[in-house]
């Protein structure tokens, strides 16, 4: 489908992958999966929201 293949672009061919996943993540620190869109540093929504510490705290 259209996510894979645009995640495989973003993982395989992109040069600024981490740069543009570091600029995404921040931009949208602390929204849920549902207020995320598109493929961004070869990550869907959910996986990004997964990615964000404002979500999902690290243990004590």
């Amino acid at each position: 489908d259209n996510a894979d293949l645009a995640k495989w672009i973003c993982r395989e061919r992109c040069y600024v992958r981490q740069q543009c996943l570091a600029e995404t993540l921040r931009a949208e620190q602390g929204r849920r999966a549902y207020a995320r869109y598109g493929i961004a540093g070869g990550h869907t929504p959910a996986e990004r929201a997964v990615l964000d510490p404002t979500l999902n705290p690290a243990p004590a």
